[in-house]
């Protein structure tokens, strides 16, 4: 072997050592879902999605993304993270609602009725199927009466309903309560 045909042989180990390196590029967010990056310099965005390590990103984010084992991460976006709807939680990846309100079309009969107490149990729709081991928390929103509702499971009916309960102090108009608030609570 020369010194030359040594020469190369090293020289080719490094390009293979140097090809394996990570590499930082920046890039722009073309499409939030599924995500899509175009790296600068580049015409088209990646084949692939690349595998998003900051969250929230939009069209149109820089972002700094390291080339690893042919694979591509987003690491971040100049400014941090994008700050998060304060009404927003984020379970396994997903963003849901944390809390709202349901409007009510009045009360089923009675079931408990002994003045000056009234009581009843009812279904509701869900705002959305909520995610395994979350459930919704019932509290009163709106009443032209003294009610007082409270969910009565930590899972939907069979039904796909939310079953809850619905306690009148004063007076046994069915239609006194308008709406309910909901708060996805872990259980």
């Amino acid at each position: 072997m020369t010194s030359l045909d040594y020469l190369a042989s090293v020289i080719a180990g490094l390009k293979r050592q140097a090809a394996q390196m990570p590499t930082l590029r920046w890039g722009q967010v073309t499409g939030a879902s599924p995500l899509r990056v175009t790296l600068d310099g580049d015409t088209q965005a990646l084949a692939e999605s690349p595998v998003d390590l900051c969250g929230r990103l939009a069209a149109g984010d820089r972002v700094l993304t390291v080339t690893a084992a042919r694979r591509v991460y987003v690491l971040g976006r100049p400014g941090g993270a994008r700050p998060a709807d304060p009404n927003t939680l984020m379970i396994d990846g997903v963003a849901y609602p944390a809390s709202g309100v349901i409007q009510v079309r009045g009360l089923p009969a009675w079931g408990l009725s002994s003045s000056p107490w009234w009581a009843t149990s009812f279904e509701i729709d869900p705002p959305f199927a909520p995610p395994p081991g979350w459930f919704f928390a019932l509290s009163t929103a709106t009443t032209t009466g003294f009610t007082l509702v409270h969910g009565v499971t930590t899972g939907l009916t069979a039904g796909g309903k939310i079953l809850a309960r619905a306690v009148q102090f004063g007076s046994a108009d069915r239609a006194a309560l308008k709406s309910v608030t909901w708060r996805l609570t872990k259980s």
